[in-house]
């Protein structure tokens, strides 16, 4: 593998960047402000979590998590078999910084958290996985993906982790992952996780992420459990009873706004759903609502995505967040809303990002740059060749300007003689550059036709790269990637060369790895 990395990503130009010397200090200041009763508790939670799925918690980081060492937390929804490759991302983010904070000798400890979204309802958004494209070196279309239907289910309005596990569900993953290339060990593990004492999909997520991150010292929680509610109830009572945030987000939102960034969550005036029957159906409640019934108790609502944040760092007392651009976004909408509970905001760390590349798509695309504006779809990669091969040639750019200087010459050349011309000389030049552009869609046909092959490839690349305009790791499975790129490779083998690559990176990293 060879890889090649860029520093100092940005979570959007007008928001804070997050920098190792904050994170540092972070760490430093953690043990001044952490309830160590409500870690102990929370702890004792998590484990009773592990040990209804026959599991265990990886034994040294439970240890630091619940004597008080600091955390840094990533999470996302239940996506089947990890859904797209970001999944790993946010979670390798949060190991890599752990890790570099402990070299650093920043702290003996500092634990990576993963927090399973399970109340998410949003079911498309995790059951759909995308089909393998037959021939990776001639993409030219981003497949369709194939989504798990189970029966009797509400589409939309479950608590996904509360999806009962079903042989049909190991059958759906286990039959796409043999066609997406994954090895039989890996397939294997997903059927193991599916396995009893599974009976959610939270469990099987766990179970899954716990064999491929456990002995990375990864520790993985889920919010939608009644003790940690019970613990933060008051968060709950607070939107319950109009005494909620939905105030103090409107002012930061209006802050963001008013900074040219359009808040990613509209503030509700009530931040809670009702969670009703087993399987967790959910419900928008709103404040008139609420304020007219007594407070049911936490263990029967479910936070919305501006007070999730809040119960999350009630509970864990992190020093960072890892998360995408747009997760990160909607946190500059709590900082008030932190203030108001008397809690502290962890630092909002943006996820590193991995672009993965075959042995022959990198001699293709070396050329260009995949953060390039024109990475965006198919035919505007064809435009930039032909651009390209334009500069190359003698064909100059800019001959649109060329032509009005040259219309502006002949007009006053005419004028000189009779001022009546002018207009004339200038039809003259119109005529001469519609004639022009004529020539140039003849040339435009005759690269597509002399370059059709090389061009092919770097669209085909191109599509691996960014498919139709979409970030590749948005898009494909990481363990599709990898054997899709190469023969030889393994995702262990990539997570091994991401720590190396970016153990010294002192922000958001972007990595290109290319794979042999």
């Amino acid at each position: 593998m060879r890889t090649t990395l860029h520093e100092d990503f940005s979570i959007h130009d007008r928001l804070p960047k997050p920098r190792w010397p904050d994170l540092c200090e972070a760490v430093r200041q953690h043990s001044a402000s952490l309830d160590a009763s409500r870690r102990v508790h929370v702890a004792q939670t998590i484990d009773a979590q592990y040990r209804k799925c026959g599991l265990e918690p990886p034994a040294s980081a439970f240890a630091h998590f619940k004597e008080g060492a600091p955390t840094i937390t990533t999470g996302h929804q239940l996506v089947l078999a990890g859904g797209p490759a970001f999944f790993h991302y946010k979670i390798w983010t949060a190991i890599r910084l752990a890790r570099q904070l402990m070299q650093a000798g920043e702290a003996q400890a500092v634990v990576p958290v993963f927090w399973m979204a399970s109340e998410d309802h949003d079911f498309d958004e995790i059951a759909g996985l995308p089909v393998s494209p037959a021939d990776w070196g001639q993409l030219r279309e981003v497949p369709p993906h194939r989504v798990w239907q189970p029966e009797d289910l509400l589409r939309g309005q479950v608590a996904v982790g509360r999806i009962a596990v079903t042989d049909g569900l190991r059958q759906f993953v286990e039959t796409w992952a043999e066609a997406s290339g994954w090895s039989r060990a890996e397939r294997d593990a997903w059927s193991a996780a599916c396995a009893e004492p599974a009976t959610v999909l939270a469990d099987v997520i766990r179970r899954w992420v716990h064999d491929l991150y456990g002995r990375e010292g990864l520790l993985i929680v889920d919010g939608d459990d009644p003790a940690l509610k019970h613990a933060a109830s008051h968060l709950f009572e607070a939107e319950w009873t109009g005494n909620g945030i939905h105030d103090a987000v409107a002012l930061d939102s209006q802050a963001l706004a008013d900074l040219g960034k359009t808040p990613p969550v509209f503030p509700r005036k009530s931040m809670l759903f009702r969670l009703e029957g087993p399987a967790g159906v959910r419900q928008r409640l709103t404040l008139e609502q609420t304020t007219k019934e007594p407070f049911p108790g936490a263990q029967h609502l479910s936070p919305n995505a501006l007070l999730r944040p809040l119960y999350q760092e009630f509970l864990l007392q992190n020093v960072a967040m890892v998360g995408g651009a747009t997760e990160c976004a909607y946190w500059f909408q709590l900082p008030q809303a932190f203030a108001q509970h008397g809690l502290s905001m962890p630092l909002v760390w943006l996820r590193d990002s991995v672009t993965l590349l075959s042995s022959s798509a990198d001699p293709t695309l070396q050329p260009f740059n995949p953060r390039h504006p024109g990475f965006r779809h198919p035919e505007v990669a064809e435009a930039e060749w032909i651009q390209n091969r334009r500069s190359v040639s003698s064909w100059q750019p800019g001959r649109e300007a060329q032509f009005r200087v040259l219309a502006e010459l002949l007009g006053e050349e005419a004028a000189q003689i009779d001022p009546t011309l002018r207009a004339a000389a200038h039809a003259a030049a119109a005529r001469m550059q519609k004639e022009w552009r004529k020539v140039e869609q003849r040339m435009r046909r005759a690269i597509r036709r002399q370059d059709a092959e090389p061009m092919a490839r770097f669209v085909a690349a191109h599509q691996l790269v960014r498919p139709n305009g979409i970030p590749q790791e948005r898009q494909w499975n990481l363990f599709q990637l990898v054997h899709g790129l190469s023969s030889t490779a393994q995702p262990a083998d990539l997570f091994a060369a991401y720590l190396e690559a970016t153990g010294r990176a002192t922000g958001p990293a972007w990595l290109v790895v290319t794979l042999d």
